[in-house]
């Protein structure tokens, strides 16, 4: 995987702060990553160095795809890492509404 500068930086971030909450709430870590280990810091990191160069758009999110398989540990502690960094973590599902609502709002201009 290729990484820029920014992505490796904020991926290191995100990775020091599983780190954080899972020492601060290792029933919870445990609970979701006894036989994982946590790999999320990278895909949540990238999004998040993109997210912050383009401005920190307030519709944004972050989430895996469908296909994808997501990381325990990033969605245990995704209030702690939203709360912390300001991109929300979405499930597959909350994602996939969140589109849907926006398109009907996109489509929903009235007549002029």
């Amino acid at each position: 995987m290729d990484m820029s500068e920014q992505e490796i930086v904020a991926a290191a971030e995100v990775c020091e702060a599983l780190m954080e909450f899972s020492r601060e709430h290792e029933d919870r870590f445990l609970a979701v990553c006894a036989h994982v280990v946590p790999y999320g810091d990278a895909a949540y990191g990238r999004a998040l160095a993109h997210w912050r160069i383009a401005g920190s758009p307030k519709a944004s999110f972050f989430s895996y795809a469908e296909d994808e398989d997501p990381c325990p540990a990033l969605l245990e502690f995704r209030a702690e890492l939203t709360e912390r960094f300001g991109l929300p973590i979405l499930t597959v599902d909350e994602a996939e509404k969140r589109k849907s609502d926006f398109v009907k709002e996109v489509r929903d201009w009235g007549t002029n």
